[in-house]
């Protein structure tokens, strides 16, 4: 393939700080530099959703997710609240649909 490196990342790997290197600029760009952004924790939410809800789901949840804690002030502990009621209802989503505990 023209332009593959050798050294190229497997599949569902991805290059250490990429995303936190895009995260940086995406806030930049977007004016939100300084934004509580816990990558990892957000990534959680993702999958949860993708997997007990529908992968259709994740960017309408994590906007929904953003604009709920904008409108608390946009803090740490909103976007965490946040992430807690999602997580507990993708949970519910699941095992409504005998998904739980699937990855």
């Amino acid at each position: 393939m023209a332009g593959s490196d050798s050294a190229e990342q497997p599949r569902g790997r991805r290059p250490a700080g990429r995303i936190d290197d895009w995260t940086a600029e995406l806030a930049d760009v977007l004016g939100a530099k300084g934004a509580p952004v816990d990558v990892a924790r957000l990534l959680d939410v993702a999958r949860d959703v993708a997997h007990g809800v529908d992968r259709p789901a994740v960017p309408i949840t994590l906007f929904l997710l953003g604009y709920a804690a904008g409108q608390q002030g946009g803090t740490e502990a909103a976007v965490a609240a946040g992430c807690i009621q999602i997580e507990r209802l993708a949970a519910e989503w699941a095992e409504r649909d005998g998904r739980a505990g699937t990855p």
